[in-house]
């Protein structure tokens, strides 16, 4: 084998190893969407809001109010794996770990859900800062 053919074969192993791991390696962020930009548009607004009816299903929710800056779907890795994790551990499905949207609402709340089944009882749910369950949202 000729040098230039050594290297030739030395750089498409290598290729061929990074494109491997990166087609393996799993995001738990789904990417935006329609869907998942309505929803933080609406929690925006909720979070946001100081009336009565806003106060009290903030409170259903056990959401605290949040300017609109502060509510935004998380994109890093690291919460979208913990909150992945947490929201299978929810589901009673710890197994199989699927992406999700995390919708940030201010500094210590989360609502995690991903229509993975696209079923009438798909659920959202609101996470603390810790992602310990703090209520969950049916009908979502």
């Amino acid at each position: 084998m000729q040098r230039s053919d050594h290297f030739k074969y030395v750089l498409a192993v290598i290729l061929l190893v990074a494109s491997t791991a990166s087609a393996t390696a799993q995001s738990f962020c789904l990417p935006p969407g329609p869907t998942a930009r309505a929803h933080t548009t609406y929690y925006s607004v909720l979070a946001s809001r100081s009336d009565t009816v806003s106060m009290r299903v903030r409170a259903g929710f056990r959401l605290l109010p949040a300017a609109s800056a502060e509510v935004y779907l998380a994109s890093d890795s690291t919460t979208c794996r913990a909150a992945a994790r947490a929201f299978a551990r929810e589901r009673g499905d710890t197994s199989a770990v699927v992406p999700v949207y995390a919708i940030r609402v201010g500094p210590s709340r989360f609502i995690v859900f991903n229509y993975a089944r696209h079923e009438p009882d798909e659920i959202g749910v609101v996470f603390d800062a810790t992602f310990a369950v703090l209520a969950l949202l049916t009908g979502f």
